[in-house]
């Protein structure tokens, strides 16, 4: 508490800033690969892609209707 005032990566930016992202974006990266256990535990088909070269998330694939 005793540096929220003190700005060490710009204007009004600080560590603990920086902290809560990563920590936002580690919950996410948990979620993500639930999902992933999730689609392997039901045998769903499933791949892994990103959006902007390294978010990650979870594509269902469709496997093609027979008739």
């Amino acid at each position: 508490m005793f540096y929220c005032d003190e700005s060490s990566l710009g204007n009004g930016m600080t560590l603990h800033i920086v902290w809560h992202f990563g920590a936002g974006f580690g919950a996410y990266l948990g979620i993500v690969s639930m999902e992933n256990c999730r689609c392997v535990a039901l045998n769903k088909a499933c791949e892994l892609r990103y959006i902007l070269g390294f978010i990650p998330y979870m594509k269902l694939v469709q496997s093609p209707k027979i008739d």
